[in-house]
């Protein structure tokens, strides 16, 4: 949900999200375009984008008021688990069976940068940024 609760994005192992106005408990619509179950999804602060993780190793950004996918994010080998997107809904941070965690400018979703990898698959991106610095809490051997 976004924080002004006028926008509730839901997932479903039927691969597909569904677009809810919590407002009057409207389905508003149905977005399809996994292949796989949905893992994770976050909204935008306005409720106009989303992001969903799924099982299908991928990550798509939505536009809710287009009702479609405009951008898909293939940078990781297996499931993606978690995102987290930063305040400003300008990067998505995401980790996931692989191992990885990734940062991906969402202007230019084929600049995918690996920032981390673990010795088991990554179930929560917790971090925080303050301007410009960046925060993020994994048990990591790798950077």
């Amino acid at each position: 949900m976004n924080p002004t609760a006028t926008v509730l994005v839901s997932g479903s192992p039927e691969n597909a999200l569904r677009i809810w106005d919590p407002r009057n408990c409207v389905r508003v619509c149905k977005l399809r375009g996994h292949s796989d179950n949905i893992r994770a999804i976050t909204v935008n602060k306005d409720g106009t984008q989303c992001l969903s993780a799924s099982s299908d190793g991928t990550i798509r950004l939505w536009s809710i008021g287009q009702q479609r996918c405009i951008a898909s994010i293939n940078c990781h080998s297996d499931s993606v688990w978690t995102l987290q997107a930063d305040s400003n809904f300008t990067h998505v941070y995401s980790g996931g069976r692989d191992h990885r965690v990734y940062r991906t400018p969402l202007n230019d979703v084929s600049k995918s940068k690996l920032v981390a990898v673990e010795d088991s698959p990554i179930q929560k991106v917790p971090f925080f940024n303050i301007g410009k610095l960046f925060f993020l809490f994994l048990n990591l051997k790798k950077i």
